[in-house]
C-alpha cells in the first residue's frame, strides 16, 4: 500500500486507471447485453473512483494552497467527462433517480 501524503503523483494515477478499467469492465458487460445491479455496481466503483481521483486535488484547495493539477489536466478532464458518461448509462429501475442521474451527468460537463 502507497502512502498517498508521500506518492501523491503515483497514487493519483493508479486510481485513474483503476477507475477507467472499472469502466471498461462496464462497456465490456454492457456490449455482452448485461443489465441489472452487478453492472450497476461495477459504474458505481467506477464513479467513486474517479471521485477519489478528483476529490484528490481539491482537498489541497481547503488546505490553504492554490489547486495544481500537477501535470494531470488531462486525467482531470477525462474524469469528469467518464463520470457524466456513466452516469447517463446508469438504469435504475425508479424514474426519479434515471432523472436524477442525468442531471448529475450534465453537472459534470458544465
Amino acid at each position: 500500500v502507497l502512502n498517498p501524503k508521500v506518492y501523491s503523483t503515483l497514487d493519483k494515477q493508479i486510481v485513474l486507471e483503476m477507475a477507467s478499467i472499472h469502466a471498461d469492465i462496464f462497456d465490456a458487460r454492457v456490449l455482452c447485453g448485461h443489465r441489472g445491479a452487478n453492472l450497476d455496481a461495477v459504474a458505481r466503483e467506477a464513479l467513486g473512483l474517479y471521485d477519489q481521483f478528483l476529490t484528490s486535488f481539491t482537498r489541497k484547495q481547503h488546505e490553504g494552497q492554490e489547486t495544481n493539477y500537477e501535470g494531470m489536466d488531462q486525467g482531470v478532464l477525462v474524469a469528469h467527462f467518464q463520470k457524466a458518461r456513466l452516469y447517463s448509462r446508469l438504469a435504475p429501475s425508479d424514474r426519479g433517480e434515471r432523472i436524477a442521474n442525468l442531471e448529475r451527468s450534465l453537472s459534470e460537463y458544465v
